[in-house]
């Protein structure tokens, strides 16, 4: 297929407290692995940086008929917009690669992500939501360790080792408070399960979304007491103890039985929610080696040290392999 030129679509990096968030230096990570990956195709591209939704309206008149690699992952002072480029893209006949505005709306409200796939038999941590200016109501929680998260971060934005919490205990109500002050959004404060966390690879081609890998997170040299979460730290400080002791165990070591399991729910959840060319399924083992899904992710992390990379790798892909995959499906 000829793609002619091809546009890589990404936001320009935020900064908060004059400083560039680590995330955000993230999606140049994968520009140049997308631009590294094109160039050994041999295909002509244009990297261009965007700003807000109105600088991506003026830049795509100059493209119509164009194929383009949707790397967005929020705009510096209107994150969640970024939910609509697959649509503007529509609009000007550019021809964009990941999932469309439905899923990614849907992906950004947790909770509501989460009230949906229960109602599809789809098991997720049982919680609470809390919107700004309230506080977490104890009684409608069971005793027991809970993680406090933001409802619409993604990247792990917000979570530390002070996310985790008991119930009853003043920290949940501390966290919580931190949430809504730092992010103006609500809290989910939803019990945490204490098995194997694993990550679900799925990638669609000639219009069949398949798992292509399962992997796991390996905690196994935290110190007794640490919580094994994937905070913010363990994905963007290299010089952080989660960032060098959490690695990544493909394929993770599961039951056969488990493995389909996983594998079924993800694909349900892919459906669910329309996702669409690729995404990451997070879930975690309960006591009894059920899986719980923790969270969807359309149009993951695709650079080099991402799981989601890792994961087609160990499939047999290359980049290069995964970008065409993805363009022919936009073709």
């Amino acid at each position: 297929m000829d793609f002619g030129r091809i546009l890589i679509l990404y936001n320009n990096p935020a900064y908060y407290r004059g400083k560039v968030l680590q995330s955000d230096l993230g999606v140049m990570q994968e520009v140049a692995a997308v631009e590294e990956a094109l160039k050994r195709l041999g295909i002509e591209f244009e990297s261009i940086g965007l700003s807000s939704l109105a600088h991506l309206m003026q830049v795509l008149p100059k493209h119509k008929g164009a194929f383009a690699v949707n790397l967005v992952e929020g705009f510096p002072t209107n994150p969640h917009d970024m939910v609509y480029v697959p649509t503007i893209c529509d609009a000007y006949d550019v021809h964009v690669t990941g999932c469309d505005a439905r899923c990614m709306t849907l992906a950004q409200d947790k909770w509501v992500t989460k009230a949906i796939l229960r109602e599809a038999g789809i098991r997720t941590p049982a919680g609470i939501l809390v919107n700004p200016g309230e506080t977490a109501d104890c009684n409608q929680m069971p005793p027991g360790q809970y993680i406090v998260k933001p409802l619409s971060t993604d990247a792990s934005e917000g979570i530390d080792s002070r996310s985790v919490v008991r119930v009853p205990g003043p920290a949940v109500h501390q966290v919580v408070a931190r949430v809504h002050k730092r992010f103006g959004q609500a809290a989910i404060v939803e019990q945490m399960i204490s098995g194997q966390e694993l990550n679900v690879s799925l990638l669609e081609a000639e219009g069949r979304a398949r798992v292509v890998a399962v992997a796991e997170i390996d905690f196994s040299a935290f110190p007794r007491g640490r919580a094994r979460i994937l905070d913010y730290r363990s994905k963007w400080v290299p010089e952080s103890f989660q960032f060098n002791y959490t690695p990544r165990i493909l394929p993770a070591v599961i039951t056969e039985p488990q493995r389909e399991r996983i594998e079924d729910f993800a694909l349900k959840a892919w459906h669910i929610l329309g996702c669409r060319d690729y995404a990451r399924i997070d879930s975690r083992l309960d006591k009894a080696g059920e899986p719980v899904l923790i969270e969807v992710n359309p149009n993951p992390d695709i650079s080099p040290k991402d799981g989601f990379a890792a994961g087609i790798e160990y499939a047999g892909f290359t980049l290069e392999a995964f970008i065409q995959t993805v363009l022919a499906n936009a073709y």
